[in-house]
C-alpha cells in the first residue's frame, strides 16, 4: 500500500514484477491513465511479471445500489465494473500481457440478524456513509437506499451481494 494518485504512481519504470490493485480503479479520474501507469512501474521483461486487479462484477448489487441511491444523485459518474475489467484486460494485452484470467470471488454485506426494517437501516447509513457521509444529500441517499433494501430484506434476502472479479494479466 502507498498514498497518491494511480494515475500518477511515485516508481520509477519497472520498479516491480507484480502490481496489484483492489478496488481502484473505478475511484481513479482516468482509469487508462491509472492501468497506464500500473503498466510503467511493472518490469515487463520479468518473466513472472503480472498485474492483479480487483473490481466488482458488472452485476454487483451493492455497486447498482451505490450509483442509482448515492453517486448519480450526487452528480458524479457512476462505476460501470464492466467497462473498467474490459478496459483494463484490453490494455493489458496491448502491452504484451496477454495471458489473462478472470476470477470470481464472492463477497457479500451481511447486516447484523434482525426485522427487515433494522437491517434495511444498518445497511443504508453502511452504504450511504461510506463515500458521501459529508454530503449535503446524504439523508436523502440513505432514506432512498432504505426504501430499496427494505423490499431486498423483506423479500426474504439476507445480504447485499458485493462480489468481484480478480483480474491477472501475465506474459504468455
Amino acid at each position: 500500500m502507498h498514498p497518491g494518485r494511480a494515475e500518477h504512481l511515485p516508481f520509477p519504470d519497472g520498479a516491480f514484477d507484480a502490481v496489484t490493485a483492489s478496488w481502484v480503479l473505478h475511484y481513479t479520474d482516468d482509469p487508462q491513465a491509472a492501468i497506464g501507469e500500473m503498466l510503467r512501474v511493472l518490469d515487463r521483461d520479468d518473466p513472472h511479471a503480472r498485474i492483479v486487479l480487483v473490481q466488482g462484477t458488472p452485476d454487483n448489487h451493492m455497486v447498482e445500489l451505490l450509483n442509482r441511491h448515492c453517486v448519480l444523485p450526487a452528480g458524479e459518474q457512476d462505476d460501470h465494473q464492466g467497462h473498467l475489467l474490459h478496459l483494463a484486460a484490453r490494455q493489458c494485452v496491448e502491452a504484451g500481457l496477454t495471458d489473462v484470467s478472470y476470477r470470481a470471488v464472492d463477497a457479500a454485506l451481511v447486516p447484523d440478524p434482525g426485522a427487515p426494517d433494522r437491517q434495511a437501516a444498518q445497511t443504508a447509513r453502511i452504504l450511504a456513509d461510506f463515500w458521501h457521509a459529508h454530503h449535503p444529500d446524504n439523508p436523502a441517499m440513505r432514506a432512498s437506499l432504505e426504501q430499496d433494501l427494505l423490499a431486498h430484506y423483506g423479500a426474504g434476502h439476507q445480504a447485499v451481494d458485493d462480489s468481484a472479479v480478480l483480474v491477472t494479466a501475465r506474459r504468455p
